[in-house]
């Protein structure tokens, strides 16, 4: 009888180990699926917010050429590996000046590429606080290939964030600055034309900053605490 009980215990053991197995390896196959694509166009009736909200971790949003407007920040939130791609001539237009047009928040592994962003009406003077690109709170940052311009009164503000690489990119005219860094740990800046803002860059309790390669015209000099 104990030996019949024993085999018992070994069958369900193994077959246990042959659920486990197979549980396994249905995850592995699933984490292998490819990111999926959604893809937005100016006209479509899926808007660009709703895309991000529609999105999974790891997806891509492709934007079609063209100008897309909201009355209010483009807003990325508790995101993890997400890339918000732009075709040639992609615009995010923001009409309220004191507004953020592309807000990041407490996110991971976030991409903005090929993107055109400024608000509606620029200022010649410092006269909002709206930035073009904001992102606090978030660890893998990269914006590559983009123009970021006007008012926005900062091109790109960053605050407690890690591991941004901003690449390629034409900052300009941004009626404060070009950058604001506060509490950043790692950030790399390169090949980017950054001219006509009003000061380079503002900056407190950063770590590990690189430029190289970058063109800077017409900019006052930074200003670090």
């Amino acid at each position: 009888m104990a030996s019949a009980c024993g085999l018992v215990t070994v069958r369900t053991s193994k077959a246990r180990r042959a659920v486990l197995a197979l549980s396994l390896a249905f995850l592995a196959t699933a984490s292998a699926l490819p990111a999926a694509t959604i893809r937005v166009s100016p006209n479509s009736q899926l808007s660009v917010q709703q895309a991000i909200a529609k999105a999974k971790d790891g997806d891509m949003i492709a934007l079609a050429r063209g100008v897309y407007r909201s009355k209010g920040p483009l807003t990325i939130s508790g995101r993890e590996s997400l890339t918000l791609v732009g075709e040639a001539g992609t615009w995010l237009v923001c009409d309220d000046a004191y507004e953020n047009v592309i807000e990041i928040l407490d996110s991971s592994d976030i991409s903005i590429e090929g993107i055109g962003a400024r608000h509606a009406q620029p200022l010649e003077e410092y006269g909002c606080e709206g930035a073009v690109i904001s992102c606090e709170g978030t660890i893998g940052l990269a914006i590559m290939g983009c123009e970021l311009s006007g008012c926005g009164a900062i091109g790109v503000a960053l605050a407690d964030c890690d591991e941004v690489e901003i690449a390629d990119c034409w900052i300009h005219d941004n009626s404060y600055a070009a950058f604001t860094l506060t509490e950043v740990a790692t950030i790399s800046i390169s090949g980017c034309t950054i001219e006509g803002n009003a000061a380079l860059m503002y900056s407190s309790s950063i770590g590990d900053l690189s430029m190289e390669g970058n063109t800077v015209s017409d900019d006052a000099e930074d200003s670090g605490e």
